[in-house]
């Protein structure tokens, strides 16, 4: 399955090399206000400048993972790192439907970015294909945590 994602790498390259994450970063904090808002507050987050720095630094990672080719890689990790708290979320109260939401997120956030990377309505539903692929995955990994933990 993980195969079928070809193009999704060359448009995360897109957006970070045409100066796109501000614009991700900024669809990112909205979201998660909007259908998440109890996440920024579980992080400990309580100023703008920190929410913006946490979140470019966690989405242009993403970004960038997802341009080698390791963007399941990086899914994986966000669960792994939840799992073996290396950053402390257990005490944020952080849970695994957590990062599956912060990841559904995502997904919308990229794909309100398509237009800016393409017209073509033929590379616009590859690349959706491809973002609800690499998705699914994610929720599929989530679902996997959250049976090992009960």
């Amino acid at each position: 399955m993980i195969d079928k994602i070809k193009n999704l790498k060359n448009f995360a390259a897109f957006l970070l090399e045409k100066g796109h994450l501000k614009e991700a970063v900024h669809l990112n904090i909205e979201a998660a206000r909007e259908h998440h808002g109890q996440i920024i507050d579980k992080l400990g987050l309580h100023t703008e400048k920190e929410i913006n720095e946490l979140f470019t630094k966690s989405f242009g990672k993403f970004l960038k993972d997802l341009s080698i080719n390791k963007g399941f890689d990086n899914i994986l990790d966000s669960f792994e790192n939840w799992r073996k708290n290396n950053y402390n979320l257990a005490a944020s109260n952080i849970q695994a439907t957590d990062i599956m939401i912060a990841f559904e997120i995502r997904k919308d956030v990229l794909k309100r970015l398509i237009p800016v990377y393409t017209s073509a309505i033929e590379q616009s539903l590859q690349l959706m294909e491809e973002i609800d692929t690499l998705f699914f995955l994610a929720r599929k990994t989530g679902m996997t945590y959250l049976k090992k933990v009960n």
